[in-house]
C-alpha cells in the first residue's frame, strides 16, 4: 500500500527550495543604528530594576513564599470576619472575634452588609433591570468591535502569492 502523493506537495517543496536559495544569496544586513541603540537602551533600563519591580516569577524564593503566606492569611482573616459579620449584630461579632484585627474586619463587614441592604431597598427592580440590560448591550458591543477588529486586521490580509 503506497501513500497518495499530493501534487501540490512537490510544487510546495520546489518553491520552498527556490525561496531558500534566493534568501541564502542575499547579503546579511545589520539592523539600523537607531533600532540597535533603542534596544540596547531598553535592555540597560531593565537590568537595574530591584526585585520587587520585576515579575513575580523573578522574585527571590523567600519573598514569593512570604507573599503567598501573607496573602493566604489575609484571605482566611477576611473569610472569618465575613462569617462573624453574617452571624448577626455587632455584639455577636465582638464576642466571636478573638483578635482585634478580626473584630475590626467583622465590624466593617457588618456595616457594609447593612448599607447594602439599605441601598437594595431603595432601588427599584426596573432600574436594576435597566442597568443589567445596558451592561449586557455594552459587553455585546465590545465583543462585536473586537471581532470586527480581528477580521479587519487578520482575516482580510493579502492572500498568499504562489509562483
Amino acid at each position: 500500500m503506497s501513500p497518495e502523493i499530493d501534487p501540490d506537495d512537490s510544487l510546495d517543496r520546489e518553491m520552498e527550495a527556490r525561496i531558500g536559495e534566493a534568501l541564502r544569496t542575499l547579503p546579511v544586513r545589520r539592523a539600523p543604528a537607531t533600532l540597535e541603540s533603542r534596544v540596547l537602551d531598553a535592555l540597560a533600563r531593565r537590568a537595574p530594576l530591584p526585585w520587587w519591580r520585576r515579575s513575580f516569577g523573578e522574585w527571590p524564593a523567600a519573598a514569593r513564599i512570604a507573599f503567598s503566606v501573607t496573602s493566604a492569611a489575609l484571605v482566611v482573616l477576611t473569610v472569618l470576619a465575613a462569617a462573624n459579620a453574617n452571624l448577626g449584630s455587632l455584639d455577636a461579632s465582638r464576642a466571636l472575634a478573638t483578635a482585634p484585627v478580626l473584630h475590626d474586619a467583622s465590624v466593617f463587614f457588618a456595616i457594609t452588609r447593612s448599607l447594602s441592604v439599605s441601598l437594595a431597598s431603595l432601588l427599584s427592580s426596573r432600574w436594576v433591570l435597566g442597568c443589567l440590560v445596558a451592561s449586557a448591550a455594552l459587553y455585546a458591543a465590545l465583543f462585536g468591535l473586537a471581532v470586527a477588529g480581528y477580521r479587519t486586521l487578520y482575516l482580510n490580509a493579502e492572500p498568499e502569492v504562489r509562483l
